[in-house]
Protein backbone atom coordinates (compact mmCIF):
# COMPACT_ATOMS: atom_id res chain seq x y z
CA UNK A 1 0.00 0.00 0.00
CA UNK A 2 1.41 3.42 -0.99
CA UNK A 3 1.45 5.69 2.06
CA UNK A 4 3.22 8.64 0.42
CA UNK A 5 1.35 11.87 -0.12
CA UNK A 6 0.46 12.87 -3.66
CA UNK A 7 2.77 15.74 -4.71
CA UNK A 8 0.98 19.08 -4.54
CA UNK A 9 3.48 21.22 -6.48
CA UNK A 10 2.56 24.25 -4.37
CA UNK A 11 4.97 26.54 -6.23
CA UNK A 12 3.83 25.73 -9.78
CA UNK A 13 1.82 28.97 -10.27
CA UNK A 14 4.52 31.12 -8.65
CA UNK A 15 7.18 29.64 -10.90
CA UNK A 16 5.00 30.13 -13.96
CA UNK A 17 4.51 33.78 -13.07
CA UNK A 18 8.26 34.14 -12.47
CA UNK A 19 9.07 32.75 -15.92
CA UNK A 20 6.35 34.84 -17.60
CA UNK A 21 7.71 37.99 -15.98
CA UNK A 22 11.20 37.19 -17.24
CA UNK A 23 10.16 36.30 -20.80
CA UNK A 24 8.06 39.46 -21.09
CA UNK A 25 11.11 41.64 -20.43
CA UNK A 26 12.42 43.47 -23.50
CA UNK A 27 15.94 43.48 -22.06
CA UNK A 28 15.88 39.72 -21.60
CA UNK A 29 14.45 39.11 -25.07
CA UNK A 30 17.16 41.30 -26.57
CA UNK A 31 19.83 39.15 -24.89
CA UNK A 32 18.11 35.96 -26.07
CA UNK A 33 18.08 37.33 -29.61
CA UNK A 34 21.84 38.02 -29.47
CA UNK A 35 22.52 34.56 -28.05
CA UNK A 36 20.46 32.87 -30.76
CA UNK A 37 22.27 34.82 -33.46
CA UNK A 38 25.65 33.98 -31.95
CA UNK A 39 24.95 30.25 -31.96
CA UNK A 40 22.91 29.99 -35.17
CA UNK A 41 19.58 29.26 -33.51
CA UNK A 42 16.53 30.14 -35.61
CA UNK A 43 14.72 33.34 -34.72
CA UNK A 44 12.12 32.32 -32.15
CA UNK A 45 13.86 28.97 -31.63
CA UNK A 46 14.29 25.78 -33.62
CA UNK A 47 10.56 25.19 -34.00
CA UNK A 48 10.44 23.50 -37.42
CA UNK A 49 10.46 19.71 -37.69
CA UNK A 50 14.04 18.44 -37.54
CA UNK A 51 15.51 21.89 -36.90
CA UNK A 52 16.59 21.18 -33.34
CA UNK A 53 18.30 17.90 -34.25
CA UNK A 54 20.09 19.52 -37.18
CA UNK A 55 21.23 22.41 -34.97
CA UNK A 56 22.60 20.03 -32.32
CA UNK A 57 24.53 18.12 -34.97
CA UNK A 58 26.07 21.22 -36.56
CA UNK A 59 26.91 22.98 -33.30
CA UNK A 60 28.34 20.08 -31.31
CA UNK A 61 31.91 21.50 -31.44
CA UNK A 62 30.90 24.72 -29.67
CA UNK A 63 28.37 23.18 -27.27
CA UNK A 64 30.53 23.84 -24.20
CA UNK A 65 30.76 27.51 -25.13
CA UNK A 66 27.00 27.63 -25.71
CA UNK A 67 26.11 26.03 -22.37
CA UNK A 68 28.40 28.50 -20.61
CA UNK A 69 26.70 31.39 -22.40
CA UNK A 70 23.27 30.17 -21.25
CA UNK A 71 24.57 29.82 -17.68
CA UNK A 72 25.98 33.35 -17.83
CA UNK A 73 22.62 34.65 -19.04
CA UNK A 74 20.77 32.89 -16.22
CA UNK A 75 23.22 34.30 -13.70
CA UNK A 76 22.89 37.81 -15.10
CA UNK A 77 19.12 37.73 -14.56
CA UNK A 78 19.36 35.95 -11.18
CA UNK A 79 17.36 33.00 -12.46
CA UNK A 80 17.07 30.20 -9.84
CA UNK A 81 19.05 27.06 -10.63
CA UNK A 82 16.03 24.88 -11.30
CA UNK A 83 14.95 27.24 -14.10
CA UNK A 84 18.14 26.57 -16.06
CA UNK A 85 16.85 23.59 -18.04
CA UNK A 86 13.63 25.43 -18.90
CA UNK A 87 15.55 28.52 -19.95
CA UNK A 88 17.77 26.44 -22.22
CA UNK A 89 14.71 24.78 -23.83
CA UNK A 90 13.14 28.18 -24.46
CA UNK A 91 16.26 29.58 -26.11
CA UNK A 92 16.75 26.54 -28.33
CA UNK A 93 13.19 25.57 -29.22
CA UNK A 94 10.98 28.46 -28.16
CA UNK A 95 9.11 26.21 -25.74
CA UNK A 96 7.85 27.94 -22.60
CA UNK A 97 7.90 25.83 -19.45
CA UNK A 98 8.78 26.19 -15.78
CA UNK A 99 9.64 24.07 -12.73
CA UNK A 100 6.79 22.82 -10.56
CA UNK A 101 8.70 23.25 -7.30
CA UNK A 102 11.19 25.59 -5.67
CA UNK A 103 13.32 22.66 -4.64
CA UNK A 104 14.92 19.58 -6.16
CA UNK A 105 15.27 16.21 -4.47
CA UNK A 106 18.03 14.34 -6.29
CA UNK A 107 17.88 10.56 -5.78
CA UNK A 108 20.97 8.48 -5.01
CA UNK A 109 23.03 6.97 -7.82
CA UNK A 110 26.14 4.75 -8.07
CA UNK A 111 28.44 7.78 -7.98
CA UNK A 112 26.60 9.51 -5.15
CA UNK A 113 24.71 7.16 -2.80
CA UNK A 114 23.26 10.07 -0.82
CA UNK A 115 19.99 11.88 -1.39
CA UNK A 116 20.52 15.58 -2.14
CA UNK A 117 18.02 18.37 -1.46
CA UNK A 118 18.47 21.71 -3.21
CA UNK A 119 16.33 24.75 -2.39
CA UNK A 120 16.22 27.46 -5.06
CA UNK A 121 14.14 30.05 -3.17
CA UNK A 122 12.62 30.60 0.25
CA UNK A 123 9.92 28.01 0.88
CA UNK A 124 6.47 28.57 2.30
CA UNK A 125 5.07 26.20 4.91
CA UNK A 126 3.20 24.23 2.23
CA UNK A 127 6.34 24.02 0.10
CA UNK A 128 8.35 22.78 3.08
CA UNK A 129 5.76 20.04 3.55
CA UNK A 130 6.07 19.20 -0.15
CA UNK A 131 9.83 18.95 0.29
CA UNK A 132 9.55 16.56 3.23
CA UNK A 133 6.98 14.44 1.39
CA UNK A 134 9.29 14.18 -1.63
CA UNK A 135 12.27 13.35 0.60
CA UNK A 136 10.25 10.53 2.18
CA UNK A 137 9.24 9.20 -1.22
CA UNK A 138 12.65 9.34 -2.87
CA UNK A 139 14.37 8.33 0.35
CA UNK A 140 12.89 4.84 0.12
CA UNK A 141 15.87 4.00 -2.10
CA UNK A 142 18.38 4.86 0.64
CA UNK A 143 19.97 2.31 2.92
CA UNK A 144 18.62 2.22 6.48
CA UNK A 145 20.94 1.55 9.38
CA UNK A 146 21.19 2.24 13.07
CA UNK A 147 23.44 1.47 15.99
CA UNK A 148 25.08 -1.96 16.29
CA UNK A 149 24.48 -3.82 19.51
CA UNK A 150 27.63 -4.78 21.43
CA UNK A 151 29.99 -3.57 18.71
CA UNK A 152 33.05 -3.54 21.03
CA UNK A 153 32.36 -7.20 21.85
CA UNK A 154 32.05 -8.04 18.15
CA UNK A 155 35.37 -6.37 17.43
CA UNK A 156 37.03 -8.20 20.33
CA UNK A 157 36.03 -11.49 18.71
CA UNK A 158 37.50 -10.28 15.43
CA UNK A 159 40.71 -9.39 17.24
CA UNK A 160 40.99 -12.93 18.60
CA UNK A 161 40.46 -14.42 15.15
CA UNK A 162 43.05 -12.02 13.80
CA UNK A 163 45.59 -13.10 16.38
CA UNK A 164 45.03 -16.71 15.42
CA UNK A 165 45.47 -15.98 11.72
CA UNK A 166 48.59 -13.90 12.32
CA UNK A 167 50.20 -16.64 14.40
CA UNK A 168 49.16 -19.46 12.08
CA UNK A 169 50.66 -17.74 9.04
CA UNK A 170 53.93 -16.79 10.74
CA UNK A 171 57.17 -18.67 10.02
CA UNK A 172 57.61 -19.25 13.79
CA UNK A 173 54.36 -21.18 14.14
CA UNK A 174 54.71 -24.30 16.29
CA UNK A 175 51.09 -25.47 16.16
CA UNK A 176 47.62 -24.40 14.93
CA UNK A 177 46.20 -21.76 17.24
CA UNK A 178 42.39 -21.59 17.53
CA UNK A 179 39.95 -19.24 19.19
CA UNK A 180 38.75 -22.19 21.25
CA UNK A 181 42.19 -22.44 22.83
CA UNK A 182 42.25 -18.74 23.57
CA UNK A 183 38.74 -18.53 25.06
CA UNK A 184 37.23 -22.03 25.36
CA UNK A 185 34.13 -20.91 27.27
CA UNK A 186 33.02 -18.41 24.62
CA UNK A 187 33.91 -20.11 21.34
CA UNK A 188 30.32 -20.17 20.06
CA UNK A 189 29.84 -16.52 20.96
CA UNK A 190 32.97 -15.51 19.07
CA UNK A 191 31.85 -17.51 16.03
CA UNK A 192 28.42 -15.84 16.10
CA UNK A 193 30.01 -12.42 16.55
CA UNK A 194 32.08 -12.95 13.41
CA UNK A 195 28.97 -13.99 11.49
CA UNK A 196 27.19 -10.80 12.60
CA UNK A 197 30.17 -8.64 11.62
CA UNK A 198 30.36 -10.19 8.16
CA UNK A 199 26.61 -9.72 7.68
CA UNK A 200 26.67 -6.07 8.78
CA UNK A 201 29.65 -5.18 6.60
CA UNK A 202 28.10 -6.88 3.60
CA UNK A 203 24.79 -5.08 4.07
CA UNK A 204 26.35 -1.65 4.54
CA UNK A 205 29.51 -1.70 2.46
CA UNK A 206 29.16 -4.68 0.10
CA UNK A 207 32.13 -6.36 1.76
CA UNK A 208 31.97 -10.13 1.37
Amino acid sequence: MNTHKTPRFSARKKNKDHMTLLLSSEAFQADVKLLRERFNIHKGGNTQDGAQLAWLSLNAPQMYEYVKAVSDLARAYQVPGNFGRHLKTYIEEGIVSNPVNRFDVIPPNPLNPSLTVQMHAKLTRDEKEDTLAEVDRVGEALMAYGTIKDLPDLLESERLYGECEQYNTSKDREYILTVKEQDPRNTDRHYENMRVLRKKRNERFGIK
